[in-house]
């Protein structure tokens, strides 16, 4: 199996939330041979570092993320996931950074505006959620999250109630489970 295909076949053991399965593979990986080389290397560290986040090891996750960015500092993912990765830390103003690095490097980048919007507040809350839906408009999350920023905002309470119905109506079309039989009874 190539470095490649190994790599992928991580991935997607880890969007389908095997999670430490996952963090094992990008471990071997790494460890392998052939050598995966500058940039896949940069790339399983940035992954390997969020699933280690996801699995209860913040800071080891965190130095893995940060030396994978040292060596490509032009990954809006890894940017991404250093965000998710100082949610509730001790340093907001670093987390907004991260954050706005991705949004510089991808400006249409789904992930980064769902992030921009959970660190943002108000009016500048309820326009990076707009940007979210509109980065992923096919994303349950994202118009899950502009209702969450209407309701939090004060604004109106039928658009944010209009933003959850379409949530759930893509909710069964995302694979999430449970979803389709209120999907069901309301799309």
């Amino acid at each position: 199996m190539t470095v490649e295909s190994a790599v992928r076949l991580a991935k997607r053991r880890h969007a389908g939330g095997h999670v430490l399965a996952a963090a094992q593979a990008y471990q071997k990986i790494l460890a392998g041979s052939p050598a995966p080389n500058l940039l896949q290397t940069a790339d399983l560290q940035h992954v390997l570092g969020f699933a280690l986040y996801q699995l209860g090891k913040p800071e080891t996750g965190r130095s893995l993320i940060k030396a994978s960015l040292r060596a490509v500092p032009v990954n809006p993912d890894g940017w991404v996931h250093l965000a998710a990765c100082m949610v509730g830390s001790s340093d907001p103003a670093a987390q907004n950074r991260a954050v706005v690095r991705a949004q510089v490097l991808a400006p249409g980048h789904a992930e980064a505006c769902m992030m921009n919007c959970r660190v943002s507040k108000g009016t500048a809350r309820l326009a990076a959620a707009r940007r979210a839906r509109t980065a992923g408009p096919s994303r349950p999350d994202t118009w899950h999250e502009l209702a969450l920023a209407r309701l939090e905002g004060g604004f109106s309470f039928e658009a944010a109630a209009a933003d959850l119905k379409r949530a759930l109506c893509l909710a069964p079309a995302a694979g999430l489970s449970g979803a389709k039989s209120s999907a069901d009874r309301w799309c």
